[in-house]
């Protein structure tokens, strides 16, 4: 009877993409989407009423490559920071942590006021608070806990805390506080130390809405660092944009522009730094030769007076003149000689060289020696501000390493040829400074202390001369310093933009979102959901024509064609039994057998009613309840079960004593009888074809109620007896995977003549439905037992309908 190898004509496809059949579904559940849409929109409207407003405040920093001012490089070589201006560099100082902490320090925004509204909490920055809080100096207050002060008298208040914050292990810490306090007075509980005042300048209305905290300046460095946008204006121009977001534009803006002056000081400070360190270096040099200069001036005067000597020999005075230039020299090398020794000690530590002076203030003319000295604190000063922005292993901050390495050799090897030459020129001069001596010591006493102390008050005079003027020119070249940067535009009011809500963008997220969220939940249901819920599905899924369609029984009623003859589910029956009428393919083919794959898809209710449709067209018909496991249909029709196919089947009974009156006309019942151990046994005997072949005689119909046929073989062992076997689908309960072992039982041709019935579709009085795809046609709009519909009803059909039209 079974054959394995399918017919030549079916070819297995893939299941095509439904979209008709999805775009349909989403159709059906358009009230999910309006109200989704009403939330979305609904949503978008509360956010952009009562969110915190955002506004962008901008500020421009123009950083300068030209000198301002007076050029001192032809006065005093080396003292003028290079011209080259790296505009990364300002952009990285901009963003460093330490430029950002400096600013928040000089504001002193040591404690913020916020005021409670529904959806945020708004920031009073720039208007009086409610009240003048101070704290004290020598105790550090709890930070970012919400302290709330209310008025209890004239001299009293109440402070009120409850939050958790970080204790110095990292772990939370609960501090609840409610204490009086009085005003004037310090108030010290707990983490808390300060002082509270009225403040008469506060506007007069309510403030327990009110609330400050004390604030971390080190954490808000951080975050305002984070949100500071700082970038070039355009990439040809040496102009720097500094941009905030924030709810409050006073506090932005008070903080660019603060930020814009600790910068211009930062680098007019960087600027001046190396003529600072050599006004230092210069004024403690001339303590020291004031001092001998005073003393040597005080000792030659006085000698002259005392000894009345008033001139020295001119061959005297020739040879003092050389040991004057020889005397002079040799401070000057000292001098370089300290220098270099200072240099070689602290040219690899950072911090010393930025406070190392320049070669030419102790005499150096070598211009390589010079530039190298210079290059070495420039490279130190990029590294110190790359490093503001940069991690260690950044590429830049290797490369400026690698520099770095090869400027401390290059300077090195330098150095250690310089000290050597400048060690022996000053012992060669050392050598002719003592000839020159053994000349004067020939001299009389009184001429030979007159020449010393004289040379004693020409080096020291030479010298402080030196270094005067050397200082003079550090001065001017301070004074002629302008800072590279300068704020073009600072932040105002008037160029403050509002950014946020963004209404309409907001209004369209509404849009979107109420149209994803229910799309996205519809195909989340779809793809978890493998109940059938269209006629069309399964037309996709088989080839076993659908024969007819029950409409959902919304009674509560077994014998509905009975009971509510005019019913949109009694019309189905006959649409099912007008179509038998193409399906049984001749006169003596009779027997029809209905057959579901599990329980509960209504194969028991389908059958009594089919029989009773038959019947009410005068047709003779068997109903035959041949599931002997669970046998209901009994129950339906209100009669015993103690005998029946079972009992025939196993010889106990005859036909004439299973076959029983209903009542109705017309229809006889054949109950299933006692529920035997071997129902599918007593099915393979000769008995059941017995029984048929009687039953052909007698009746127009035989309806078999078989017994689920995927669970067990009796289904199977009946359908093979039968004329027709039609299969029970109930929509939204059957799986899609049932379709295919009744499409494999056709391809098989496992049983004869197969047909299939949906049970449980919709009817919207125009046709059915099977949820959201209907069974066309008109004309079953006017049974009275029908809902009521109204003219909604016949607006949505017209637009279901228009919209197949324009899909298909």
């Amino acid at each position: 009877m079974q054959n394995s190898n399918p017919p030549e004509f079916y070819i297995p496809q893939e299941e095509p993409v439904r979209i008709k059949e999805f775009l349909m579904r989403t159709l059906y559940y358009w009230k999910w989407f309006a109200v989704s849409l009403i939330i979305g929109l609904a949503g978008a409207w509360l956010y952009n009423h009562y969110a915190p407003p955002d506004y962008e405040i901008n500020a421009t920093v123009l950083v300068e490559d030209e000198k301002k001012g007076m050029d001192m490089a032809g006065l005093f070589e080396g003292l003028n920071m290079p011209g080259n201006v790296k505009i990364q560099n300002h952009i990285g100082m901009l963003r460093s942590y330490s430029l950002n902490y400096t600013a928040l320090e000089n504001l002193g925004w040591k404690i913020s006021w916020y005021e409670n509204t529904p959806f945020y909490d708004k920031d009073l920055y720039g208007s009086e608070p409610p009240f003048i809080v101070t704290a004290t100096a020598n105790k550090n207050n709890a930070t970012g806990i919400p302290i709330h002060i209310t008025t209890v008298s004239d001299t009293e208040y109440l402070v009120e805390a409850d939050a958790k914050t970080p204790d110095n292990t990292g772990k939370e810490l609960q501090i609840t506080l409610k204490e009086k306090g009085v005003f004037g007075q310090l108030f010290e509980k707990g983490p808390f130390a300060f002082k509270v005042e009225k403040n008469n300048a506060a506007r007069g209305d309510d403030y327990n809405s009110c609330y400050f905290c004390f604030n971390d300046i080190e954490q808000m460095s951080l975050i305002y660092k984070g949100k500071l946008d700082v970038k070039l204006v355009d990439k040809q121009s040496d102009l720097i944009s500094l941009k905030l977001i924030g709810v409050n534009p006073i506090r932005e803006m008070d903080y660019l522009n603060e930020l814009g002056k600790v910068y211009i000081k930062y680098g007019l400070t960087e600027k001046n730094r190396t003529s600072e360190n050599t006004l230092r270096f210069i004024d403690s040099q001339l303590l020291g030769v004031t001092d001998s200069l005073y003393k040597a001036e005080s000792n030659f005067t006085n000698f002259r007076s005392e000894k009345k000597v008033v001139d020295i020999a001119q061959e005297t005075g020739l040879v003092l003149v050389k040991l004057k230039e020889l005397e002079s020299e040799k401070a000057t090398t000292d001098i370089r000689l300290v220098y270099i020794a200072k240099l070689k000690k602290d040219m690899k530590d950072s911090r010393q060289m930025k406070q190392m002076v320049t070669p030419s203030v102790a005499g150096f003319s070598d211009g390589t020696f010079n530039s190298l000295v210079a290059k070495l604190i420039d490279l130190y000063s990029k590294r110190e501000v790359l490093a503001f922005s940069l991690e260690e292993q950044a590429p830049s901050i290797q490369l400026l390493d690698k520099e770095l390495q090869m400027t401390l050799d290059a300077l090195g090897k330098s150095v250690d040829n310089m000290q050597s030459s400048m060690q022996i020129e000053s012992q060669n001069r050392d050598n002719r400074i003592a000839q020159l001596g053994g000349q004067l010591s020939k001299l009389p006493q009184n001429e030979q202390t007159l020449i010393n102390l004289k040379r004693r008050f020409d080096l020291n005079n030479d010298l402080y001369n030196f270094l005067l003027k050397k200082r003079a020119e550090t001065a001017i070249t301070m004074a002629s310093s302008v800072p590279d940067v300068k704020v073009v535009d600072p932040a105002r009011r008037i160029t403050t933009i509002k950014t946020g809500p963004k209404k309409m963008i907001n209004y369209l997220i509404g849009l979107i979102l109420g149209l994803v969220a229910p799309l996205v939940l519809l195909i989340i249901y779809d793809n978890l959901n493998d109940s059938i819920q269209t006629k069309e599905e399964v037309e996709l899924r088989t080839n076993v024509p659908i024969t007819g369609m029950i409409a959902h029984n919304d009674y509560g009623k077994d014998m509905i064609v009975i009971e509510h003859p005019r019913s949109s589910i009694a019309e189905s029956f006959r649409s099912l039994r007008t179509n038998l009428k193409y399906v049984i393919p001749g006169e003596n083919q009779k027997v029809i057998a209905l057959h579901s794959t599990i329980p509960g898809e209504g194969k028991s209710f389908v059958s009594l009613n089919l029989a009773l449709i038959l019947a009410l067209n005068s047709k003779k018909i068997l109903l035959v309840g041949v599931d002997m496991r669970k046998p209901v249909l009994h129950k339906f029709i209100q009669t015993g079960n103690k005998k029946g196919l079972s009992t025939y089947l196993i010889n106990i009974n005859t036909f004439d004593e299973i076959v029983e009156e209903t009542g109705v006309e017309n229809l006889s019942f054949v109950p299933s009888g006692p529920i035997p151990p071997n129902p599918a046994e007593l099915l393979e005997n000769e008995y059941f074809g017995k029984f048929l072949a009687e039953a052909k005689k007698r009746f127009d119909f035989i309806i078999l109620d078989n017994a689920p046929i995927s669970l067990v073989t009796d289904g199977l062992l009946v359908g093979a007896h039968a004329d027709v076997n039609l299969f029970l689908l109930r929509l939204k309960y059957s799986h899609r995977n049932q379709i295919k072992f009744i499409d494999d039982l056709g391809t098989n041709k496992a049983l004869p003549n197969l047909g299939i019935i949906l049970n449980d579709t919709k009817m919207d009085g125009y046709g059915y439905t099977g949820r959201y795809s209907s069974y066309n046609g008109l004309g079953h709009g006017y049974y009275d037992d029908s809902p009521n519909l109204g003219r909604f009803a016949l607006w949505s059909h017209q637009l279901k309908s228009f919209i197949k039209r324009r899909l298909s």
